[in-house]
């Protein structure tokens, strides 16, 4: 979609008529995107909750002569654990993630350290921009570190070999 391809030269024409144009190509693009990054995780929590819904349920559903609304209505019922941990789990990514805002074009932190990266390459100003994150990462790695090496430590102090039964 960058100026100069077809696609991007398509865009800019149908834009350069109207703003709303170019709101709802923005917000197509946007839906669209986030559709294909996200389906993976989706469908990795919803897969083993429709396929714990019994053959024999579906059989008896069918059997009845329920509608197949109904029998939608049903499945879902009985899938709705997975739909709805797909659903958190999708929003929970959604929301940790720069990708979905920047497809949104929503103005954040990230976006804003990746436009400087962009227009000032290689430029240390990218650094001191990017510093809350940076601490924010180093603390966590720092803290994770020191947590780990304390559980290892307790791990090894507790183990008694005379405790392990004989076979």
């Amino acid at each position: 979609r960058s100026p100069g391809t077809w696609l991007g030269d398509w865009l800019e024409n149908q834009t350069a008529s109207s703003e709303i144009v170019a709101i709802v190509i923005g917000r197509v693009f946007a839906f669209s995107g986030l559709s294909l990054w996200s389906w993976p995780l989706a469908m990795l929590l919803l897969v083993p909750a429709f396929r714990a819904i019994p053959d024999s349920t579906l059989q008896a559903l069918d059997m009845d002569g329920v509608s197949r609304w109904r029998k939608a209505v049903e499945v879902g019922r009985m899938a709705r654990r997975g739909v709805v941990a797909a659903w958190v789990g999708v929003t929970l990514v959604m929301l940790g993630s720069a990708v979905p805002f920047h497809l949104a074009q929503v103005p954040t932190f990230a976006i804003d350290v990746w436009t400087t990266l962009v227009e000032r390459p290689g430029d240390l100003g990218v650094w001191l921009r990017a510093w809350p994150a940076l601490a924010i990462a180093l603390g966590t790695a720092l803290a994770l570190a020191r947590w780990t090496r304390t559980e290892h430590a307790n791990e090894t102090e507790a183990f008694d070999v005379s405790r392990v039964q004989k076979a």
